[in-house]
């Protein structure tokens, strides 16, 4: 029953955050759409092993989730799922190629 209970409060805590009313909230959405799809054309740009070079990139969601008053303790207890998969490379010795 407690696991129930932190799930609702999960998903109303993120209905709450919905309905912010900061900068970010303010801006239309297709704007941050197409902001969004600019970062990512961006970041998909680099090459593989070129992490420095990514550094900076950092800054966007830091800044957005800054400006959106999200905590980033949330975000980043939902990016765990998606951990394993990021950390999953192939070396390049090992790689087949078709």
């Amino acid at each position: 029953m407690t696991d129930l209970r932190g799930s609702v409060y999960e998903i109303y805590s993120l209905e709450q955050l919905a309905g912010g009313g900061s900068v970010i909230h303010a801006l239309d959405p297709r704007a941050k759409i197409l902001g969004t799809l600019f970062y990512i054309a961006a970041v998909v740009s680099f090459g593989r092993g070129e992490l420095s070079a990514l550094a900076p990139f950092v800054l966007y969601p830091a800044v957005a989730l800054a400006l959106a008053g999200i905590p980033g303790g949330m975000i980043f207890k939902r990016s765990l799922v998606a951990l394993p998969f990021c950390l999953f490379e192939q070396s390049p010795a090992n790689r087949t190629t078709l």
